[in-house]
């Protein structure tokens, strides 16, 4: 175990409520683009395979260009990148909301991904600035939950506005021109706040962390990333972790088909959201408090049992056919503790890696799982539900609509939309149990220990 001299950062209460305003807004923002949908093809004109070009290209571009900036988050102040970025969004989300042409909307959506990128590393890299790893798993949990709040926002009041007419344009376009202007307003905040105590506004903008990093080239530092074997497992991890998404892309049908109303369907499927918060705000300190108990085994064991949860949970709700077109307690319990085992992603895996990769490196770690991890796994696993529900299920196509189908045609879809969710979900969630069990072998080996020399905590 390689010990680590850190020199921990002291974000004053401000600077914490602006952190959890910009995930509260990246929430809000990245959940428009499917709620809006609707709303383009009937204003717009624009065609099922229209919309989902604009939602592929700016999730790739999300994902893609991260690492360029993990690197900027770890040569300068990130007060600097991400005020810079969140301004930058904030114009774009303006010129979105006024937009019509689809190839202007194309390279908007190109645009929004690239500057939304930024966001991840940047609350990485504040989150291990500073706090010390007994703490850290406690604020990517409730930064997390957050995050799931703001979804849960976004989908209620955008879809209740985005088809109505507000002062006579479409209510869509006012939804992104409102969010524009919450995203320069927190940009230019975040610019003059969002920076340590001890920081002298303007007189370097680059990070403390730069000197060392500048004593190596890039290839150097991803180089070292790349041999550490707990970041390849990581990787895992986030490729076979992300299920719960992909399942959440059929969800509202999969519940539509069973009899469900769309209101029903879109409550039972927030349900999974609303178990999210729940295991974020509470799930943080319990992780923290194992990780305390036992440094080198307390979060990856508590991590284990987590997923074990998530696999029992997932099999009875997916298991089981809906009845009489009507959710049950029970189905209820299991979306819950579905949505409260996705406290892992930052409650145990952003704390483990930040402990297995050197302080200076954090945002381009980040990045690099992020890119590695995350474009595999959204390629996979969403048009692998699809793909073996059709062909290995008997899912059929069809442009009717759902209550005027006939029964038969509705049970065999649910029934195909049911069992392709399990099998995915059963096979994923059982890779990472066995990944996580991997990382009991490779995390006390890998991880760095900390030489803390002023620790001043981020005020809650």
């Amino acid at each position: 175990m390689e010990e680590e001299k850190r020199i921990m950062k002291h974000y004053g209460p401000l600077a914490f409520v602006l952190y959890h305003a910009v995930a509260f807004l990246n929430a809000y923002d990245t959940q428009l683009l499917p709620i809006c949908m609707r709303a383009f093809e009937v204003s717009l004109g624009l065609s099922p395979s229209s919309l989902s070009i604009l939602a592929t290209v700016e999730l790739m571009t999300i994902m893609g260009v991260c690492p360029f900036w993990g690197v900027l988050v770890d040569l300068y102040k990130c007060n600097y990148v991400q005020s810079a970025s969140m301004v930058v969004n904030g114009l774009i989300c303006i010129l979105l909301g006024c937009a019509s042409s689809y190839p202007y909307m194309v390279f908007l959506r190109i645009m929004h991904g690239f500057v939304l990128s930024s966001l991840a590393p940047v609350m990485h890299k504040i989150i291990t600035d500073s706090r010390s790893s007994e703490s850290q798993g406690t604020y990517y949990s409730i930064n997390y939950g957050v995050y799931c709040v703001g979804r849960i926002a976004s989908f209620y009041i955008t879809s209740t506005l985005a088809m109505k007419s507000i002062l006579g344009y479409c209510g869509w376009r006012f939804c992104y021109i409102v969010m524009g202007c919450a995203w320069l307003i927190v940009g230019v905040l975040v610019y003059f706040y969002m920076r340590p105590t001890d920081d002298t506004p303007g007189v370097r903008i680059f990070s403390a962390d730069a000197s060392t990093n500048e004593q190596r080239s890039i290839l150097e530092s991803t180089l070292k990333i790349l041999k550490t074997g707990t970041f390849w497992i990581l990787v895992v991890v986030m490729i076979a972790g992300d299920t719960p998404f992909a399942m959440l892309v059929y969800m509202v049908l999969y519940f539509q088909y069973s009899g469900l109303s769309d209101v029903n369907a879109g409550v039972a499927t927030a349900t999974v959201r609303f178990g999210a918060v729940v295991g974020s705000f509470a799930g943080g300190y319990v992780i923290d408090a194992c990780h305390k108990l036992n440094k080198k085994y307390g979060r990856i064991g508590i991590g284990t049992s987590i997923v074990v949860v998530r696999l029992v949970s997932s099999t009875i709700l997916l298991s089981i056919p809906i009845v009489n077109a009507t959710i049950t307690w029970h189905h209820y319990i299991e979306l819950i503790l579905l949505g409260a085992t996705l406290v892992i992603t930052p409650g145990i895996e952003r704390p483990v890696l930040a402990a297995v990769v050197p302080i200076e490196n954090q945002g381009l770690a980040l990045s690099l799982i992020r890119v590695i991890g995350g474009m595999p796994s959204y390629a996979t696993f969403v048009p692998l539900i699809g793909f073996m529900a059709e062909r290995a299920f008997g899912y059929t196509k069809t442009k009717e609509l759902v209550e005027n189908m006939e029964q038969e045609l509705r049970d065999t879809n649910a029934t195909a939309l049911r069992k392709s969710m399990l099998y995915v979900m059963v096979v994923s969630t059982i890779i990472t149990i066995i990944s996580y069990i991997g990382l009991l072998f490779t995390y006390p080996k890998d991880a760095r220990k900390e030489n803390v020399v002023s620790s001043k905590p981020l005020s809650p």
